[in-house]
């Protein structure tokens, strides 16, 4: 599957299907009231797709522009709408945050692994870019390794706001520690300019 670019989102769209079952059967189920929460972004995201789909009118390539609508602007809206009409009905937070940071280990060891036997997934590009360039990036389960590198660091700030609120409890700041170095390291592995960027202005603006 990983062949084609656009199947790379295949995953996401089952996620994005099995929420919307999920709201689906709540309804029908009574356990969810049919009015949808609001959030402080619905107006900005409104006017921001809202405008992208608009302007298809006075596009230069129209059929590009519905696919990337079809593809990536419409579904993300769906995932948004999911995710506002679930966040109240459970520790969401906690759950997503407990999520990212166990699924950030993994993602990072196998970013260790393609830097350690020198070979990337998906994207032939990256792979002929590493055979010209000083550095040799990875890029694990993602297409690109800049993406790789900021779902590490919002791993990594997780650990940090998770550290904080739990320094009384040792085991949880080892199992953070661990979990930090091991998304560090990876991280390094990137090269990813922008996530350097990107953790150091998280962190001045979680101290």
């Amino acid at each position: 599957l990983g062949g084609d670019d656009a199947t790379l989102l295949l995953p996401l769209y089952a996620v994005i299907v099995l929420g919307l079952a999920v709201l689906w059967w709540m309804e029908r189920d009574g356990t969810r009231p049919r009015t949808w929460p609001t959030t402080p972004l619905d107006l900005p995201l409104m006017l921001f797709v809202g405008f992208t789909l608009v302007s298809l009118l006075w596009s230069s390539d129209v059929p590009e522009g519905a696919v990337k609508a079809t593809f990536f602007w419409i579904p993300f809206v769906l995932l948004y709408l999911t995710v506002v009409a679930i966040w109240r009905e459970g520790r969401a937070l906690r759950t997503l945050a407990i999520t990212t940071m166990a699924m950030s280990v993994p993602v990072a060891l196998l970013a260790l692994g393609e830097y350690a036997t020198r070979d990337v997934l998906w994207n032939h590009r990256l792979m002929q870019a590493n055979v010209y360039s000083r550095f040799f990036r990875v890029n694990s389960i993602f297409y690109d390794p800049n993406i790789l590198g900021r779902y590490l660091v919002v791993a990594m700030l997780i650990g940090v706001a998770i550290a904080w609120l739990k320094r009384a409890d040792g085991r949880v700041l080892v199992a953070v520690a661990v979990a930090e170095l091991v998304d560090a390291a990876g991280l390094v592995v990137t090269y990813s300019r922008s996530s350097a960027l990107m953790l150091m202005v998280g962190l001045f603006i979680l101290s």
